[in-house]
C-alpha cells in the first residue's frame, strides 16, 4: 500500500497505480476537488526511490487540493517523454499563488496558510525529492486562476544499467 514503502528503496514504481492510489488517499481528506488522472503509456513504470517520489507527488497533489474552495478540478497528467524520461503535470483550478509568494514556495517553513494549518514543508520536501532523482520542478501560477506544476524526470544511469543487465546483448565471435 501507499504508506508501507521502505525508506531509500530503489526500484520500479507503477506511476499509473501510484497516481490512482494517491487520488483515493486525498479524496478521504478533501471532498471539494474533482480529480482527473491520465497516464501514457497506461502502465508506465519508473525507476526511482519510491518513498520519496510518492511523498513528492503526495505533497504536490495535497497543495493543489488545498487551494480549491469549491467544486474545482485537479488534473494529474503523466507521460513518458521522447527521451525516455517522465513528464508529470499537475494543474489545479484553485486560488493560485501571488507573484511575491511564488518566489518563496520552495523555502522550508514558508506557508501562506493560517498558523496551525500548515508547516510550509510540502513543496520544499517535494523539490528535494525531485532533485534527488536529477529532475526539475517548475511552478507557474496566477492569483485567482490556478496553478500548473511541471516535473521532469530524466532516465537515471542506474535505470539504464538495470535495463541492460536484464537484456544482455549477445555477441558472436
Amino acid at each position: 500500500s501507499f504508506a508501507e514503502e521502505p525508506q531509500h528503496a530503489w526500484g520500479y514504481l507503477n506511476l499509473h497505480d501510484t497516481a490512482n492510489q494517491l487520488v483515493q488517499l486525498i479524496n478521504t481528506q478533501f471532498k471539494r476537488p474533482r480529480f482527473k488522472v491520465t497516464c501514457e503509456p497506461d502502465q508506465l513504470k519508473w525507476y526511482c526511490e519510491s518513498a520519496s517520489l510518492k511523498q513528492a507527488l503526495t505533497n504536490l497533489m495535497m497543495n493543489a487540493a488545498q487551494s480549491i474552495d469549491d467544486n474545482g478540478l485537479v488534473m494529474l497528467d503523466i507521460k513518458q517523454t521522447s527521451s525516455g524520461g517522465v513528464a508529470i503535470k499537475i494543474v489545479d483550478t484553485g486560488c493560485g499563488i501571488s507573484e511575491a509568494n511564488l518566489k518563496r514556495v520552495f523555502e522550508p517553513f514558508f506557508t501562506t496558510r493560517p498558523e496551525g494549518k500548515g508547516q510550509g514543508l510540502g513543496l520544499s520536501v517535494a523539490y528535494s525529492a525531485i532533485e534527488k532523482h536529477k529532475g526539475k520542478l517548475a511552478i507557474n501560477s496566477r492569483e485567482g486562476k490556478g496553478t500548473v506544476i511541471e516535473v521532469r524526470l530524466p532516465v537515471l544511469k542506474e535505470q539504464e544499467e538495470e535495463k541492460s543487465a536484464s537484456n544482455p546483448s549477445t555477441k558472436s565471435l
